[in-house]
């Protein structure tokens, strides 16, 4: 945690009546605070204040509950209409390369403000563009689309919390359409490595025999169901 976010923990914690014992910790039970709660004994032995054994133990008292995963996914159905329901043409591009690639909305924004056509690598029905973007454990290698789509793109500015702000007004938040495309290229019988891989959860070393092999292997499989991407948009 920074210093100022400490000192603002602290000044808050300030106004508050609060007791380190077991009966007030035990009481508290929505998540955020008892995670706020984790982070205050933390300085508090950090700063001795307080030592490691009784930091254990005051934490010991803070049950946090294991959020519930979000296992929603989207229908083709759902997709559709809200990407009719968007009244942005320039949300409804990066609409299309959510959808196409399984891009994370962030990758996505940077994605087209970046955008280069003379690194797009062109094949038959697809192209796959180098973005080699990593943050932290989130990944992004390459880009695939469709390759009408993805030679009728350029360069754009736009926002993420515009792309964001439309998508959620039409009704869905754009974290779906990620899981929406993982589960489109599973029931079209890609391997869960390869589509991982091109959804940027693999951690490869660049240059290794090991990521020259996934990046055949993606391009294989997203060359047999770029096709019924295609149909899905009526792009062809």
């Amino acid at each position: 945690m920074s210093y100022g976010y400490l000192n603002d923990l602290i000044n808050a914690f300030s106004k508050m009546e609060i007791k380190l014992d077991k009966e007030y910790l035990l009481s508290i039970k929505d998540r955020n605070k008892q995670i706020v709660m984790r982070h205050y004994i933390e300085f508090l032995k950090t700063n001795d204040v307080i030592s490691e054994e009784e930091a254990n133990q005051l934490k010991g008292y803070l049950k946090l509950k294991q959020s519930k995963p979000d296992e929603f996914i989207p229908s083709d159905e759902i997709v559709l209409n809200v990407y009719n329901n968007i009244k942005n043409d320039r949300v409804k591009i990066i609409y299309k390369i959510l959808c196409y690639s399984g891009l994370r909305i962030t990758e996505a924004v940077k994605f087209i403000r970046e955008f280069d056509k003379t690194k797009l690598i062109i094949n038959e029905s697809f192209v796959r563009y180098p973005l080699n973007y990593n943050r932290g454990k989130k990944n992004s290698y390459y880009v695939y689309l469709p390759k009408e789509f993805g030679l009728s793109l350029h360069k754009m500015y736009i926002h993420e919390d515009t792309v964001t702000h439309y998508i959620s007004k039409a009704g869905l938040n754009p974290k779906y359409l990620r899981k929406w495309f993982y589960n489109f290229l599973i029931f079209n019988n890609v391997p869960e490595s390869i589509a991982d891989y091109i959804e940027g959860r693999s951690p490869l070393s660049v240059g290794s025999m090991h990521y020259l092999g996934k990046v055949k292997q993606a391009d294989y499989w997203y060359d047999k169901v770029v096709n019924n991407l295609n149909k899905f948009f009526n792009d062809v």
